[in-house]
């Protein structure tokens, strides 16, 4: 059985640190009887936070040509899932006028699951993921800030070329078929309050990168908004808003409850970052995570 990732993008595993193993959390669970289930794959939140800082230490690491190489490929990919939502989803008007929560069932159901698969098996840079396990890995000292800004920065560049050159073959391509949806998203999408897209984007993590397709897509087959509207109404607040949710939501938390964060402001009561039983999860299952997940994607630049 292979462990699953706490959190989208990590496709990678390595061993938090060579330093010495810290003190253990807890002691490792006993062999499962005969015929029950084993669990012993499936590590406790402190040893998934660590394993998400080593991952993140990875990624602050990579080049910012590797990211960005990297990051074309996440974008392509989320772009194939909010294609598939346009084009099934959002091509069923009887469905939206009879039952429109069902229609907002089979719009999400369609597409994005897969994209989001994709960017998870592949390796690829995808930044909403970025956003808290680069951030991670800084809160607990492995990586700079610098490298936290090259490594966001490359990866919303490259998921922004990806997206809007997948954008353009679709068009390109005919296979869109019925322009209307992708114009009324794309207007809708740039012609909301800031305010309310910077809050959607805090809740919702991956919104930026679906829009990322959406918007040029729309505008490329004639949606009644631009390129300026786009960036300003939309993708600017709204990658603001994502980057306060994986920080707010996800890379704080769990820096307080397992990590550098809530040993400064608990002192001792807070619990070490990494247990053995978290370390050595970590180190048995790098080669196989990696050969599984990244090999192929690390040739990419």
């Amino acid at each position: 059985m292979r462990r699953l990732s706490g959190y989208l993008g990590l496709a990678e595993l390595e061993p938090e640190s060579k330093s010495p193993p810290a003190p253990l959390v807890a002691a490792p669970a006993p062999a499962a009887a005969a015929g029950a289930p084993d669990f012993s794959l499936v590590s406790d939140p402190a040893g998934g936070y660590a394993a998400a800082v080593g991952a993140g230490s990875k990624k602050a690491q990579a080049s910012a040509g590797k990211v960005f190489g990297l990051g074309i490929l996440a974008g392509t990919h989320i772009g194939f899932g909010a294609y598939l939502a346009v084009a099934i989803g959002a091509a069923c008007p009887g469905l939206h006028a009879s039952n429109p929560g069902l229609q907002k069932m089979v719009f999400g159901a369609f597409g994005l699951p897969f994209g989001l698969f994709m960017i998870s098996m592949s390796g690829a840079e995808l930044y909403t993921g970025n956003a808290a396990l680069v951030p991670m890995a800084w809160l607990e000292g492995k990586a700079t800030a610098a490298q936290v800004v090259r490594n966001l920065g490359a990866s919303w560049a490259g998921n922004l070329l990806g997206s809007i050159l997948l954008a353009a073959l679709v068009t390109a391509g005919g296979t869109l078929g019925e322009a209307a949806a992708a114009q009324k998203i794309a207007f809708g999408k740039t012609h909301e309050p800031l305010l309310v897209v910077l809050v959607r984007a805090v809740l919702c993590n991956w919104l930026v990168f679906a829009n990322m397709f959406l918007l040029p897509l729309g505008i490329l087959n004639g949606a009644d908004t631009s390129w300026t509207e786009a960036l300003v109404h939309n993708l600017l607040p709204v990658t603001l808003g994502n980057t306060a949710g994986a920080l707010l939501g996800v890379a704080l938390p769990f820096s307080f409850g397992f990590g550098a964060v809530g040993k400064k402001l608990l002192g001792s009561a807070a619990p070490p970052l990494i247990s053995d039983a978290a370390r050595s999860f970590a180190s048995s299952h790098t080669s196989s995570a990696r050969d599984n997940a990244g090999n192929q994607a690390t040739d990419l630049v």
